[in-house]
């Protein structure tokens, strides 16, 4: 695989994974929030507030969305020489040494 396909995948999978993290993250925050208010607040105060801290930082969330945009934007804008090596070799030379 190519310098410049490697980067691709590597930016684009960085882009989704950071998709995943910031999905998981505001599931579990509003599931602790929500379905385990009582138990949770009770039993660890200290940790129910940070999730509560957590729930309400939108700039946290923009953040990581706005880092996903970039490795996406990154990988599909700035590696123009790939687009042209995908067209003459066709999409399987990304699988071979």
């Amino acid at each position: 695989m190519s310098g410049q396909a490697r980067s691709i995948v590597w930016l684009f999978l960085t882009g989704v994974a950071v998709q995943i993290l910031v999905a998981l993250l505001n599931k579990w925050t509003s599931w602790i929030q929500y379905n385990g208010l009582d138990p949770v607040a009770r039993r660890w105060p200290k940790f129910y507030r940070a999730v509560d801290w957590f729930s309400e930082q939108f700039w946290l969330d923009m953040l990581l969305d706005l880092a996903a945009l970039v490795a996406f934007g990154w990988a599909t804008a700035v590696k123009p020489g790939f687009h042209g090596e995908l067209r003459e070799k066709g999409p399987g030379f990304l699988y071979s040494r």
